[in-house]
């Protein structure tokens, strides 16, 4: 880069970056992420994928702030399913590192595009957890497995929300983080994707 030759440093910092994920050197990684960005000449969509490879090496490293900030740049201008990714990723982000209101905020926001809500009390989220868990008991946990060609895309998208804001609500707020994981596991098993059914039933 020194030398000028911008091009060759970008392209040696895309091929540093993974290394130093490798290695568990995620502020590297996050730094070298940073020059190939402003080294480089990128389309739309790769620059949008190494925003992304940005924001989750500044999230191993703790940086959750500017994780998030990276993973709202990579959502500016996507399509409807990866911007809603990115948002989803970013409230995670703003929830999990203490910035309470900014993330709650993005959660609202991410909820709202899948015709969800915050509960807004303490009193409602309680409603939405003890009606998810009756549920439960009267379904039980038996599922049939379906292939992912015809699993519902939306419920996939519900189970992500669900998931980010039952993580990010438990440092917050435990109830309504309680009731959102009792509705991811409804989810899951509705989906009959094995994978997912294994993390939101012991997590719950």
């Amino acid at each position: 880069e020194a030398a000028g030759e911008v091009h060759h440093a970008a392209a040696l910092a895309m091929q540093a970056a993974p290394r130093a994920e490798e290695k568990l050197a995620f502020e590297l990684a996050a730094a070298l992420w940073d020059a190939a960005l402003r080294l480089g000449e990128h389309r739309d969509d790769e620059r949008r994928a190494l925003l992304v490879r940005r924001a989750e090496a500044l999230s191993h490293a703790g940086r959750g702030p500017a994780a998030a900030e990276s993973f709202l740049a990579a959502a500016d201008g996507a399509s409807a399913e990866t911007g809603f990714q990115c948002r989803r990723r970013a409230a995670h982000e703003l929830l999990v590192s203490g910035h309470v209101h900014e993330g709650l905020a993005l959660t609202s926001q991410a909820l709202a595009e899948l015709g969800e809500h915050l509960p807004t009390s303490t009193s409602a989220a309680k409603r939405q957890l003890v009606w998810a868990w009756i549920r439960l008991a009267i379904r039980g946990t038996q599922f049939r497995e379906r292939p992912t060609s015809v699993r519902e895309g939306l419920d996939e998208l519900r189970l992500d929300m669900m998931r980010s804001a039952s993580i990010g609500l438990s440092m917050v707020d435990l109830v309504p983080s309680a009731a959102f994981q009792a509705r991811s596991v409804l989810v899951a098993l509705r989906l009959g994707d094995r994978r997912r059914i294994a993390y939101a039933l012991p997590f719950h």
